[in-house]
């Protein structure tokens, strides 16, 4: 299927050979901390490189989560997920960046502000994951 003049399967294809790197490039998934933990995961991911080194408050701003006083979205820190396969191209659709929350120009969603456009996606099945780190506000991933 085309996007526009690309090719979304060639997309897929750039996007998986790029999280089948590991490291800073493997794809997360970024909850809120404290939540029961999971053995697999759907939604919206990201990247490594986007999370480490940062706070739950800077991993608020980076992906688009709320952060406004009282309703922070990582209000007890984040919980971080690697996948313990890499998904495959009929199981995540392209979202494009943070700045575009899903994908779309921002409607006004306090909820979901635009991040500082990291890359996203969004898992459309759910994917095997396991629990890296879990991380309190005020520390470092």
């Amino acid at each position: 299927m085309a996007i526009g003049c690309f090719d979304e399967d060639k997309l897929k294809e750039i996007v998986i050979a790029k999280w089948r790197q590991g490291g800073p490039d493997r794809p997360v998934k970024v909850v809120p901390r404290g939540q029961p933990q999971r053995n697999d995961s759907a939604g919206y991911i990201s990247q490594e490189k986007f999370v480490r080194g940062r706070t739950p408050e800077q991993m608020e701003r980076v992906l688009g989560f709320d952060a406004r006083p009282g309703q922070q979205y990582l209000s007890q820190g984040a919980d971080i997920y690697h996948f313990t396969r890499v998904p495959g191209p009929h199981e995540f659709a392209l979202k494009g960046y943070t700045q575009l929350p899903g994908g779309e120009p921002w409607a006004g969603d306090p909820e979901w502000p635009p991040g500082l456009g990291a890359p996203q996606w969004q898992l459309t099945t759910s994917v095997p994951c396991t629990l890296v780190k879990s991380v309190p506000r005020g520390a470092r991933y």
